[in-house]
């Protein structure tokens, strides 16, 4: 299969933008030679609500669901007409979609790469991206009872 060029971004969750503070929710990729727009997100809000002080979590699902149906909206439009008109980057489309108006939610610097298959992509990046920094759910096996402690329990030695 031949391998085409593709941009994508991270989209990031900072409740202050002022501290600097960020954690990855999501990731947008377009590839020009597949008519591929797509984005991933993960709605669930545990690791932001562990990470951020007074964290609303019905507040940033919503607001991730605009973000999601204005792409949805655009991935759309793709089939209709190229995505962008004339010469727009990526990037600046990218702004277009998704303004820096100081809120909670940004975009990573556009990236670039090449595949034979976006939709394995965007897996692979989100994957690559945000799995690793998921609190591990019930159904993994993992509980906090299950971990190795980082110390040995001491012994009860009674000396007489």
């Amino acid at each position: 299969m031949n391998q085409h060029p593709y941009a994508y971004v991270v989209l990031r969750y900072s409740p202050d933008p002022g501290a600097g503070e960020a954690l990855n929710v999501g990731v947008v990729l377009y590839a020009q030679r597949f008519a591929f727009l797509r984005i991933k997100c993960d709605s669930r809000y545990e690791r932001l609500s562990n990470a951020f002080a007074g964290f609303d979590g019905p507040s940033f699902r919503r607001a991730l669901a605009n973000i999601i149906e204005a792409f949805r909206h655009a991935e759309r439009r793709l089939s209709d007409r190229p995505l962008f008109e004339g010469d727009r980057p990526f990037g600046e489309w990218l702004t277009a979609v998704l303004p820096d108006s100081g809120a909670s939610f940004e975009l990573s610097g556009v990236r670039h790469g090449i595949t034979a298959d976006p939709a394995q992509e965007i897996e692979y990046l989100f994957d690559r991206g945000l799995s690793h920094n998921r609190c591990p759910s019930p159904s993994s096996g993992i509980s906090p009872a299950g971990l190795s402690p980082l110390w040995p329990r001491r012994r009860n030695l009674n000396m007489r």
